[in-house]
């Protein structure tokens, strides 16, 4: 396995998992963040589902591993959520940008730890 190809399954994922965090943020549509509140719950859920396997060893999971990473590096998004709770500051109150930033950092830590139960 060489690095190129490791480098070429984490591109990949990343690549497939920012296409459809495009999608879902064109579907998703409110005056608050949902859209980005839902793809970094989901993507941790994913995370977690994926860290809590267990190891079985062998040529791929080298491979399964940087797809999944990408993936889920480009499906979540740190940036948006970062601006997106700016301008919650911005044009409604602080209150409303400490209410993102808690209810994200709570369901994605919920998220990621459901994920590793069911994957148990």
């Amino acid at each position: 396995m060489t690095a190129l190809t490791l480098h070429a399954f984490f591109a990949l994922g990343g690549g497939l998992g920012a296409v459809l965090r495009h999608w879902m943020s064109s579907r998703i549509t409110h005056d608050l963040p949902l859209a980005t509140l839902v793809v970094n719950v989901l993507g941790t859920l994913l995370l977690g589902f994926w860290l809590g396997q267990p190891e079985t060893g062998g040529p791929d999971i080298e491979h399964g591993r940087r797809l999944i990473l990408g993936f889920c590096g480009g499906f979540t998004t740190f940036s948006s959520f970062a601006y997106q709770t700016l301008d919650l500051h911005r044009t409604r109150s602080i209150a409303t940008a400490a209410g993102n930033i808690l209810a994200s950092v709570t369901l994605c830590a919920l998220a990621f730890l459901m994920g590793t139960y069911l994957s148990g």
